[in-house]
């Protein structure tokens, strides 16, 4: 149905048109009306436009021609003419008036009412011109003005006749319409309307009886076909509802009968509760019982009556649970008790155990129902707790006996390393001295014995971290040349003693600092290397380290990715053993490599360290020609303190020429790279003779580098030569070399020739670099060097470094003393912390070697006394001796006072570093002291 628009239904509404008749001429006439008076207002517009254009164009016209004509009368001043120019031209009806003024304003003539000249919308003034041979001149102004009477006559007349016209259309429609409405739509319509009251006056429905092929003849139409619907629908609707009756019949039976057996399902459910073992209670949405079995009174109340019935709030049931004196917990404060229950009653939250009388234990769970109530169940867990309290037990045990274990083994440790020190120093000290070939070889037998057995211990002390889980890295800023080359350091006795290479390249993509943990980082490469130079009689030992990302900035911040390899030329593994390298207490080959020993945890603890840092690890072997390890490390690059003193260093050996005289390859290609990073002049050979004819025919070396073990001559005889051959004017020569300081010919050797510094192969960079500004720039070493440490080049001097030997086992103060007097010095030897501090109060001296484990006072107290009792300008640089290998206890140790860690069995190499910077530490102790001393004496005076 057409929607009506708003304001012809309220016009209708509004006249009481109820018709159809009346409601179409209600709505035609207007439409009428209003379209004839929109034609002549369009019509209207359209003449007015039009008229007042000629009436424009008129004007225009009028003033221009009559200005011509009066022009030769003003001229010749005949005013009298003029005026009947102007009379005559008032005579048109559309002019109502005129004048003419001469060349000043003044007025000539005038006719009309002058008052419309300025007034009215038609008007217009034109210059009166007159031709005097061939020149215009303005001679006056001639002024005219129209009325516009004749448009509104015309416009009256326009209206008249289209008033008349719309009476007649309006009359012709209105006509139509009646006509059209009595024969088209009225007639219909009353049939409808006849029908309608006939359904309504539940007289027998019948059809209207009417034919069109317009939207009349369409609804009637419908109407027909809904009659026809409607008889059936109502035909259908009374079978419905007799058929429904009969339902409604048959379900109130079938509901009687649902009643029983829902009462019958009931009691089942009720025994079902009955029979369950836990106990079980369901309260509504306001905590009101609605059921609950009789294990749930039970528990509850200690009988099984009716004290709980439907109906009871859960309060009250807590109150006489309280009062059962079933709870130990409820008979302490019963009123805590029960709000406690309440409580987690109504928060429905996680399960939770509550102790019964007679050592009886229930697990009670709330859950809420989807209509809001309260599902309690109550479970007797008696048994799961005492299996629960034997699981505790049992695991407390086993962290006992784990800690036992741990302690064991550090006891162990101790006690082993104990003896470990005297056997490896003494047959240390016992290969320095003069032995023959057979008594070399036993002491090179116990020497790698007691080694063998050190590495079997910190084996099996890392592994029973692996073990536990316990193994933990540190994150700090380290410099990464330093930790990797003084790795390869302690390493380098090793691969001197079987007469191997052992060297170290650093490309200069990699960063110079890192986040990481170089203890650890030290340890992987250690584990490496010690076994390539385990597996290795012949040829060398490479470690390289290079950067995996391509055009790394190196920025602090950045995430890098480093590659370590460490290749050897040694025995290799067979491809069908490859899987053993990796497995705990495995070794490649039993059968062809026990001669090698070891426990076969190595591997175990480097792979594992290496992917607690991020990375992996991979292996290649070839048999008889060697074996590759290849792992990878990411990290952070690290911004490391100012390396202010290095670039100093750099500017100080740039363009410097160096000669390099070293028979392995691997080192010259290592030591020419490094030198040109630092933008030196390197020239490397591989003999001794062809090095001194480049000294003989090229005498600007700057610097020479030279390696102990050459096949020619070794390092010292070249050294002589050179010294022969230069006389006074030999340069500084700085030796490379893998023989242990404490060889006193060695020793003798080296002072003698007076090398610049002597470095053990391979050497730091840092050292490197420390050698070669002091052989070059002597005088400058001190502003250059670091305060807080040595030049690692330079050699001990031992009558100027006081030391405190304090151990109270005879073995290691034997030993240590050896030790020390096989490097030059005199160390005072005690045997307690007593003793330490009295010698301490008694003499002055520079470093303290510290055992930790002696009985009255430890070393950690012995320390702590020592700190309290002498100044601290004068306070020796104390090293903590302990055989203690756990890396907490470094930690541990430093924390408590002491200055720097040793562990026994005591590493010469890493003494000689510890002396060093004990060393430095007291001279620059001194020399505050004495700037102090100079500053009070100049107040003073």
């Amino acid at each position: 149905m057409a929607e009506q628009v708003p304001g012809v239904s309220r016009l209708h509404s509004f006249l009481g048109l109820r018709s159809v008749q009346a409601k179409i001429l209600a709505f035609v006439v207007p439409l009428v009306l209003v379209s004839t008076f929109a034609v002549f207002a369009l019509f209207e517009w359209n003449a007015q436009n039009s008229a007042q254009l000629q009436l424009q164009a008129k004007l225009e016209k009028l003033v221009r021609i009559q200005s011509a004509v009066i022009a030769e009368s003003l001229w010749n001043v005949a005013d009298q003419q003029i005026k009947l120019i102007l009379i005559a031209l008032i005579t048109d009806p559309d002019v109502i008036a005129a004048a003419v003024l001469d060349d000043r304003d003044d007025v000539i003539a005038e006719v009309g009412d002058t008052a419309a000249l300025g007034s009215s919308r038609f008007s217009a003034q034109n210059d009166i011109m007159y031709r005097n041979g061939d020149e215009n001149i303005q001679i006056g102004v001639l002024k005219l003005a129209l009325t516009d009477n004749r448009l509104s006559e015309l416009t009256k007349e326009r209206l008249r006749l289209a008033v008349f016209l719309a009476s007649i259309l309006l009359s012709a429609v209105i006509a139509a319409v009646l006509a059209a409405n009595r024969k088209v739509i009225g007639k219909p319509l009353s049939l409808l309307l006849e029908s309608i009251n006939s359904a309504q006056s539940d007289k027998p429905r019948h059809s209207v009886d009417w034919s069109s092929n317009d939207e009349i003849g369409s609804v009637v139409a419908a109407f027909n076909d809904l009659q026809q619907r409607q008889i059936a629908y109502e035909q259908k609707l009374q079978s419905t509802n007799d058929e429904l009756e009969d339902r409604v019949r048959e379900r109130t039976s079938g509901l009687l009968k649902a009643q029983s057996e829902a009462h019958e399902i009931r009691n089942q459910l009720t025994d079902a509760i009955e029979s369950i073992s836990e106990g079980f209670a369901l309260f509504d949405l306001d905590d009101l019982l609605v059921v609950a079995n009789s294990r749930y009174r039970e528990i509850m109340t200690g009988s099984v009556g009716n004290k709980l019935r439907p109906g009871a709030s859960y309060q009250e049931v807590a109150e006489i649970a309280a009062a059962s004196e079933r709870f130990p917990a409820a008979a302490e404060d019963p009123e805590g008790w029960v709000e406690r229950q309440i409580t987690r009653h109504k928060t429905a939250s996680a399960p939770f155990i509550q102790e019964m009388v007679g050592n009886q234990w229930q697990q009670i769970s709330n859950r809420r129902t989807d209509e809001g109530g309260t599902v309690a169940v109550h479970s007797d867990i008696t048994e799961i707790k005492r299996i629960s309290d034997e699981l505790k037990r049992a695991k407390d045990a086993a962290e006992a006996a784990n800690e036992a274990k741990s302690s064991f083994l550090a006891t162990m440790s101790h006690e082993i390393r104990t003896p470990l020190n005297g056997i490896i120093g003494m047959s240390t000290l016992l290969s320095g001295s003069k032995l023959n070939a057979e008594q070399r070889d036993f002491s090179a037998t116990i020497s790698m014995a007691a080694e063998t057995l050190l590495t079997i211990i910190n084996d099996i002390l890392d592994f029973s971290k692996v073990e536990a889980g316990a193994l933990e890295l540190e994150s700090t800023p380290m410099d990464l040349a330093e930790t990797i080359e003084s790795s390869v350091e302690l390493l380098a006795s090793k691969a001197a003693e079987k007469g191997i290479e052992l060297a170290c390249r650093i490309d200069n993509d990699v960063p110079t600092g890192l986040i990481g943990d170089p203890v650890r980082l030290k340890q992987i490469l250690m584990n490496l290397l010690s076994n390539a130079i385990k597996f290795t009689d012949n040829g060398e030992v490479v470690l390289s380290v290079s950067s995996m990302v391509a055009d790394a900035k190196c920025n602090p911040g950045d995430t890098t990715l480093l590659r370590f390899t460490v290749r050897d030329t040694g025995i290799g593994i067979p491809e069908d053993r490859m899987h053993r390298l990796f497995k705990s207490f495995s070794q490649v080959d039993a059968s062809t490599t026990r001669r090698f020993g070891g426990t076969g945890l190595g591997l175990v603890i480097t792979k594992r360290l290496i992917e607690l840092m991020g990375g992996d690890i991979g292996v290649e072997s070839e048999m008889g020609r060697g074996t590759t390890f290849t792992f990878n490390l990411p990290g952070e690059v690290a911004l490391l303190p100012d390396r202010g003193t290095r670039e100093e260093q750099l500017d100080q050996l740039k363009g410097n020429t160096v000669l390099i005289v070293d028979d392995n390859r691997t080192n010259r290609l290592i030591l020419n790279e490094k030198l040109r990073s630092w933008e030196m002049i390197p020239t490397a050979t591989e003999s001794p003779l062809e090095a001194l004819d480049l000294i003989k025919s090229n005498d600007d070396y700057g610097v020479y580098i030279i390696d102990y073990k050459m096949p020619e001559m070794n390092g010292l005889e070249l050294a002589r030569s050179v010294r022969d051959l230069k006389g006074a004017k030999s340069p500084p020569m700085i030796l490379f070399s893998s023989i242990s300081m404490v060889d006193e010919h060695f020793r003798k050797g080296i002072k003698e020739i007076g090398f610049s510094s002597v470095l053990t192969k391979p050497s730091r960079s840092g050292q490197l670099l420390s050698a070669l500004v002091a052989a070059i720039h002597p005088d400058e070493v001190d502003n250059l060097s670091s305060e807080s440490e040595l030049n690692p080049g330079s050699s001990l001097e031992a009558e100027d470094l006081h030391i405190l030997l304090v151990d109270d086992n005879m073995i290691n103060r034997k030993v240590g003393k050896k030790i020390l007097n096989g490097l030059g010095f005199s160390p005072v030897v005690v045997s307690s912390g007593e003793e330490a501090i009295k010698s301490c109060l008694a003499g002055e001296f520079d470093v303290v070697l510290m055992d930790i484990e002696m009985p009255d006072m430890d070393g950690i107290a012995a320390t702590a006394r020592l700190r309290e009792v002498i100044p601290m300008q004068e306070m020796p640089y104390v090293i903590a001796l302990t055989a203690n290998a756990m890396s907490t206890e470094r930690e541990r140790y430093l924390d408590s006072g002491m200055d720097d860690y040793l562990s026994k069995p005591i590493d010469i190499p890493a003494l000689i570093d510890c002396l060093k910077t004990g060393g430095a530490h007291r001279a620059k102790q001194r020399r505050t002291g004495e700037a102090a001393c100079a500053t009070e004496s100049g107040e003073t005076g």
